[in-house]
């Protein structure tokens, strides 16, 4: 065989080597492009929150609220697109139909969401169930030395948020309201199971003097800077709509201990 075969030949293994490389790189997994977009999210009357690319505010001025005015919004409620309206703040949030000519007023309820930004974010899809098997949340409640004799709140939600095709379990647990409770304590907790490996999320255990503690619940599912791993925004309602508070959260991977971050809130 002659030198220039075999320098062909070499050359031809290599680059297959190199191809099969960048195909296992890049073909066997899924890759995502991070933005910075900017981004605006209303949770009804509740809370109002802003995304600048870098990081998050809770919205309380009105003069904020004035430059969120008449600009386009997708519109949920229930998990399900409803259209894109134009909005107005005037101490709550008014939704219109149409253009600035023919504006027709869309009658919404108090749990809609709202979403503007610069990229495709979209909310994602999720059912929210009770719970039928207890184990984890027996395990949790234990670790907290509660003996539970009822649950005013026993919801889970299941879904894959970091898109590794194994789903996430979210439970959603609280005795908090009605009054007649007939233990000393409020508790409310909120956690994720996956692999059987328990991540906390948000705990709250007071004495019922002090608060008539929360329901929690999950409020949206979104990946707000689209780098492949989903933010969760759940809520946690009182005796009033006034009093419900929200809080996003995103699911952080370091080298020592995953966690759940709180990213921002209205609390």
């Amino acid at each position: 065989m002659s030198k220039n075969k075999k320098i062909m030949i070499v050359m031809l293994i290599v680059l297959a080597v190199y191809a099969l490389i960048m195909f296992l790189v890049l073909g066997g997994t899924k890759t995502f492009k991070k933005t910075n977009s900017q981004i605006t999210i209303i949770m009804g009357d509740n809370a109002t929150f802003t995304y600048n690319g870098s990081f998050w505010t809770y919205v309380e001025l009105e003069t904020t609220y004035s430059k969120l005015n008449w600009l386009k919004y997708d519109v949920y409620e229930n998990n399900e697109l409803l259209g894109n309206y134009s909005m107005w703040h005037n101490d709550k949030w008014y939704v219109f139909d149409g253009d600035e000519e023919h504006r027709t007023p869309v009658s919404v309820t108090e749990d809609f969401i709202a979403l503007r930004a610069d990229s495709s974010i979209k909310l994602t899809p999720f059912e929210s169930n009770k719970i039928t098997d207890y184990s984890y949340v027996n395990a949790v409640l234990d670790s907290y030395g509660i003996q539970a004799s009822y649950l005013t709140v026993d919801q889970v939600v299941t879904i894959d948020i970091d898109n590794d095709s194994i789903d996430e379990n979210f439970y959603f647990i609280s005795n908090s309201l009605p009054r007649e409770n007939p233990e000393n304590f409020n508790f409310t907790i909120v956690f994720m199971e996956k692999k059987g490996e328990i991540y906390n999320i948000y705990t709250d255990i007071q004495e019922m003097e002090n608060s008539d503690g929360c329901k929690p619940f999950m409020r949206a599912v979104l990946d707000y800077d689209l780098d492949g791993e989903q933010e969760i925004i759940f809520a946690c309602g009182g005796l009033s709509a006034r009093k419900q508070k929200d809080y996003i959260y995103k699911f952080n991977h370091n080298n020592t201990l995953d966690e759940f971050k709180l990213i921002v809130s209205n609390q």
